[in-house]
Formats: C-alpha cells, structure tokens, sequence
C-alpha cells in the first residue's frame, strides 16, 4: 500500500476547507467480505466522498468541482529562469568527469519522458552551443525528438552521429528538464550520469509546496455516520440516480455494521422502519438486468425478511461465477437469517 498526497477541498456554501487522502497503489490482501457487497481491505483503504460541512453543516462532494488546486502555469520555464538555468548548466559542465554512476532501473524509469507534460531538453549542437528545445509531446516533430532521447535513455548510449531534429545538429543531450522535476546532466560519449541539483525553485514548484503548506493546516473530512447518511439523502445532494444509489448503498452498509461488530441491527421501530425503506427504495434503483447488481437486489430482500422474493431472484441469475455465492444466500433464506454475513 502506498498513500498518495492530501486532497484539498472547499465547502460551496461557506468555503470552510477540508481535506482528505489519497491513495497511489494498494492491494486486495488480508480483505473481508460481505454479502451485502461490502469489502473491508486493509491494504486498501477507503477515503469520504461526502463531507458534512463543520461550519456551516452542508453536505458537499468530495470532487473536482470542490477541489482546491495550486495556481500554476502551463510547466513552461519563463525568460528569467531559462537564463538561470542555461548559465547554471555551463558553469557545471566540468561535473560530468566526476563521481559518474551507473543508471539503474529506477532512475531509468523516473527519467522517461512523459509525453503529457512539458520538457525542456539543453542540447549542444555542431559548434558546441547550448540549445534549448521546448517539447510538449503532441505534434509529430517532438514525439519525433522524445522517442529518440527515449531510445538513449533505455539503452543508455548516446548517438554516435550528429540528428538534425528541430532545425539543430545536435551533438549530445545535456539535461533534461520535466515539470515533474527531474533534473540531470547529460553528455555525448558517457553511459552513466551524474546528478546535478537544480538551482532554484520555479513559480511553479513554489506555487506547489505553498499549496502543501495550506494543506498541512487543514482538518480532515470525516466519515458520516448513520443519521448523517440519511440527512443526506433527504438534503437533495444526490442530483442523479448514481449518486442516489451511492448513498442509499453507504446507509444500508452502515446499518450492517452494527451486525458486522456484535450490535443489534435495530434499536427501535422507527429505526427498523427507515432500514426497511431504504431497502426498498434502493431495490428499485439498481438494474436488475446486471448480474452483480442482482446479487445484491436478492441480499436486501432478504435483509428485510422477504426470503421468497430472495430466492426467486437468486434463481433469475444464470451468469457464469455465481453459484456459489446463489447457493449461500439460498441457505441462509432457508435458515430464515435476514442478518449480513462473512463470505469466505
């Protein structure tokens, strides 16, 4: 498992700011699951997609629409900074002959360009001048030029003739600079490189770290619990069907959880009563016509205690990888069991 920066977001009411993690790569293992659908994975957390709003009490979504983002340009070095950068790079052409080390993989891939970002590549051409080649990786003359610094890149050997590409003879690659801040020093004739800190900081990675530091002093969202969920639900913040579902689905798993660690399911009527219409209305909801989905239309029916109907639909579902699981909530309906269970 490894977890991604924090996101940033803003209440749309009140502009009260929260925030909440991400996740870059997890995996499946050590994972529970449940028959109403419900995972529980160690090493793959779950983050709110809903926030209830602590100043002001909205609900907002978690998404691109709230989402603060830094101010930054298009990754393009300005005027100023080009002049930085190219005099910073001739006055430390000299480190090339000290201290080389081989490339190994992960350098190798943290190196490849990526065609969807912009990069500047300080070539020396024919009379040894430094030349700056801006490429955004969408026309055909810098894909052109990327696939061949790609080709050096992966077998590590520099070309032994002089390319012309983009109106330049070029004689060796001398740095590479990406906006996702890779900077190393290049030169014709060496298999290995030598790293080369950068010497300031763009606009852009300021804009960035000052963006980290906003988000350092901001409180995390916090998960709805159960009467926030049905809050929700009735605030009108679900504008279409999906979103709908989503909720519905969210409340009728937090009502499981009380069976899921040792607790009664009810704890009055009227709370058995609001467990059963969500039931119902989510029943209507989903599509019976995807097998996955009636799984689980067959689980709620037997969660509010209609065993028949259960069985009926366990019976409609002839999709390939479903027989086990058919077979385990038809014992249970025989058992007369309404409750969630483990599916091992």
């Amino acid at each position: 498992m490894q977890l991604g920066s924090d996101s940033l977001y803003k209440c749309p009411k009140c502009g009260k700011l929260s925030k909440k993690g991400t996740l870059l790569s997890g995996n499946s293992f050590g994972s529970t699951y449940f028959s109403d659908g419900k995972q529980i994975s160690p090493m793959m957390p779950e983050f709110p997609s809903i926030v209830k709003c602590k100043k002001c009490k909205s609900f907002y979504w978690l998404n691109d629409e709230n989402e603060i983002l830094p101010e930054i340009g298009d990754g393009k070095l300005s005027s100023s900074e080009k002049d930085r950068y190219l005099n910073y790079v001739k006055d430390n052409l000299s480190c090339i002959e000290q201290g080389l080390k081989l490339l190994d993989d992960r350098t190798e891939k943290m190196m490849y360009p990526n065609k969807e970002c912009v990069h500047y590549f300080y070539v020396l051409n024919k009379d040894n001048n430094i030349v700056v080649i801006e490429l955004m990786g969408d026309d055909e003359e810098s894909k052109k030029v990327i696939n061949h610094i790609n080709h050096l890149l992966l077998h590590k050997a520099w070309a032994q003739e002089n390319l012309a590409v983009t109106g330049q003879e070029i004689k060796g690659i001398i740095l590479c600079y990406s906006f996702y801040n890779c900077h190393h020093l290049y030169c014709e004739g060496f298999k290995d490189y030598k790293f080369i800190p950068y010497p300031f900081k763009t606009k852009n990675e300021l804009e960035w770290e000052k963006h980290k530091n906003r988000v350092r002093n901001v409180e995390y969202a916090e998960y709805l619990s159960l009467n926030d969920w049905y809050e929700a639900i009735n605030s009108g913040i679900a504008e279409n069907k999906e979103k709908e579902i989503y909720l519905r689905k969210k409340l009728w798993w937090v009502y499981n959880d009380r069976v899921r660690n040792g607790e009664k399911l009810f704890v009055d009527r009227n709370d058995e009563a609001v467990y059963k219409s969500n039931c119902i209305r989510l029943i209507e909801l989903l599509d019976k016509y995807k097998a996955d989905e009636r799984i689980m239309v067959a689980e709620l029916y037997r969660n509010i205690e209609d065993y028949d109907q259960c069985i009926n639909t366990l019976e409609r579902i002839m999709a390939k990888g479903y027989k086990e699981i058919r077979k385990i909530l038809k014992n249970e309906c025989n058992k007369r069991n309404r409750y969630v269970i483990e599916i091992e």
